[in-house]
């Protein structure tokens, strides 16, 4: 009785993946490979008529405007593709701007991104360049997630808990290493 309960629960996993596949991809013209999680499953191909379709809000038609990459690294972002989403970010770091805020604003994105993709040294090596960019003034007005990305920074350089510098919500991390 519990083999069955596992192959039909794994039959309805590989028809949910199938559904999820067509639902994100709509009715687009291209191949989706289906990769089943069970390996006893077979692999299955769909093929949908119509060619894909991005919508113009999200092509980037343009690779030296800001506001193009920004977008499409917010919408990759959002698709929960934080590798891609740092890669348009980083597009974005030379570009000119008032008190390079936007360079700035592109690193700490960029450094998010790596850091919700697990890309420890990527993560690193843009809080490493953001560190050394920042005077007391830029630093005295991070917002609270960028303050966030730096304790996170600080904890990966052994440095301890500053009150007056790191975020309340950081401190139990502190502590935790702390103590092992």
């Amino acid at each position: 009785m519990n083999l069955l309960y596992k192959e039909a629960v794994g039959k309805s996993i590989s028809f949910l993946l199938i559904v999820f596949v067509i639902a994100v991809t709509g009715c687009a013209g291209h191949k989706a490979t289906v990769v089943d999680i069970n390996p006893r499953m077979e692999t299955k191909e769909v093929i949908f008529a119509r060619p894909l379709v991005v919508p113009p809000e999200y092509e980037v038609t343009d690779k030296k405007d800001p506001a193009q990459l920004i977008k499409k690294g917010i919408s990759q972002s959002e698709k929960n593709r934080p590798g891609y989403a740092a890669e348009f970010f980083q597009m974005v770091i030379p570009t000119p701007s008032p008190d390079e805020r936007l360079k700035l604003s592109a690193l700490f994105a960029t450094a998010n991104e790596h850091l919700r993709a697990g890309n420890i040294r990527a993560f690193r090596m843009t809080m490493e360049e953001i560190d050394g960019s920042l005077d007391k003034f830029q630093r005295a007005s991070l917002s609270v997630q960028e303050a966030t990305l730096i304790a996170l920074y600080d904890l990966t350089q052994s440095k301890p808990y500053s009150p007056g510098i790191h975020p309340e919500a950081t401190r139990e991390l502190f502590e935790r290493i702390k103590e092992e």
